[in-house]
């Protein structure tokens, strides 16, 4: 819900209007589609493998969340990739950082 009261994906889109027409590449219709899946596949990545390598720093906890959490986002952006956009993967990309303060917080199981 942050992410879409921040309005993420609508930046990202913005940024990639801007860049297309810096780059004079107006006659592209999907330049910006395009720019938005290829940057959202490369912060998921590094994301998903930081969590990987992570566990000496942090707790076993939060590697799994932040591995969980990348894994999804990575699996929508296949969605959006196969079936065209249906989910708004930029506006999901709070969870990262709340899946790192959950970690913190006192659980009792």
């Amino acid at each position: 819900m942050l992410g879409e009261l921040i309005g993420i994906e609508k930046g990202f889109e913005r940024f990639g209007e801007w860049l297309k027409i810096k780059i004079d590449n107006s006659s592209d219709q999907q330049f910006v589609s395009a720019f938005v899946t290829a940057s959202l596949t490369v912060c998921l990545g590094a994301i998903t493998l930081l969590a990987r390598l992570v566990v000496t720093v942090m707790t076993e906890l939060a590697t799994a969340y932040l591995s969980l959490i990348g894994s999804v986002l990575i699996f929508c952006v296949g969605m959006n990739l196969t079936w065209g956009k249906m989910v708004r993967v930029a506006n999901m990309l709070p969870t990262v950082l709340l899946a790192v303060a959950a970690t913190y917080l006192p659980f009792s199981f």
